[in-house]
């Protein structure tokens, strides 16, 4: 069974995390799965089918955010469960980086 990437951020037990979902689609059906996970996560949608690159939609993201730091996660990424620790240890040790790059597993169909 495919796990939801908003599960995965759930999963980091994180209540510091601002989740900011920019919905290209004509559907609802995106909006609803953010509403979902409303009571879970600190997390707001627009709909903006007019920016049609994932990288106007990134760019769009992070002019939207609160915090100082952002950290994507795409429609079809999860994030691994220590994740956000991971990345708040390596912050108090580096704090004046401006790029984190980690690596990463790719999973498919067959990944369990």
């Amino acid at each position: 069974m495919a796990r939801c990437p908003l599960q995965s951020v759930v999963d980091q037990k994180d209540s510091g995390i601002e989740v900011i979902v920019i919905d290209g689609s004509e559907s609802e059906a995106s909006l609803e799965i953010v509403d979902s996970f409303s009571d879970a996560l600190c997390i707001r949608a627009q709909r903006r089918p007019d920016l049609l690159s994932w990288m106007a939609k990134t760019n769009f993201g992070v002019e939207q955010a609160r915090g100082h730091r952002i950290c994507m996660l795409h429609q079809d990424d999860l994030w691994m469960p220590t994740k956000s620790n991971e990345l708040r240890r390596w912050l108090s040790s580096q704090s004046d980086a401006v790029m984190h790059l980690h690596p990463c597993y790719i999973i498919d169909a067959f990944a369990r």
